[in-house]
């Protein structure tokens, strides 16, 4: 089984100090979601079911490397449940820090979906029907 990989977090609207917040996923236990975060769901169906896992990801190459990709055990953050619900987006809220102005790095892969193959990227959350989102679809 495949699933919705994310490896960042979402993020709120409010001010906060400026400095930089990173997410090492392999710093939590596996087969949990990670602490500080909340699961909720925009549109129908239950919260996602968000759990850190052990994943091969592909390395980017190095200079003077084979053209071969290297591949290595990351912990990642993953949505695993499936719902076949077509107006069903699954949210992780991290809930510790608020941020203003922010600039965002991550890697994500759509792996798995039944109606549905998206990940993105949500902020100015304020509640299930009132966020912004950057979103990316394989099928669209």
């Amino acid at each position: 089984m495949r699933y919705v990989f994310l490896c960042a977090a979402v993020l709120f609207a409010l001010s906060s100090a400026a400095a930089e917040r990173v997410f090492h996923f392999g710093d939590y236990a596996t087969d949990y979601p990670p602490p500080g975060f909340r699961s909720v769901v925009a549109g129908e169906g239950k919260p996602g079911n968000w759990k850190v896992l052990l994943e091969n990801v592909s390395e980017p190459l190095a200079s003077g490397a084979s053209n071969a990709p290297s591949i290595s055990k990351k912990a990642v953050l993953a949505q695993v449940s499936h719902e076949p619900l077509d107006r069903r987006f699954p949210m992780l809220i991290f809930e510790k820090e608020a941020f203003g102005d922010f600039t965002l790095h991550t890697r994500f892969e759509i792996a798995d979906g039944i109606l549905e193959q998206t990940a993105g990227i949500v902020f100015r959350y304020q509640n299930e029907s009132n966020f912004y989102v950057v979103c990316a679809s394989a099928t669209e």
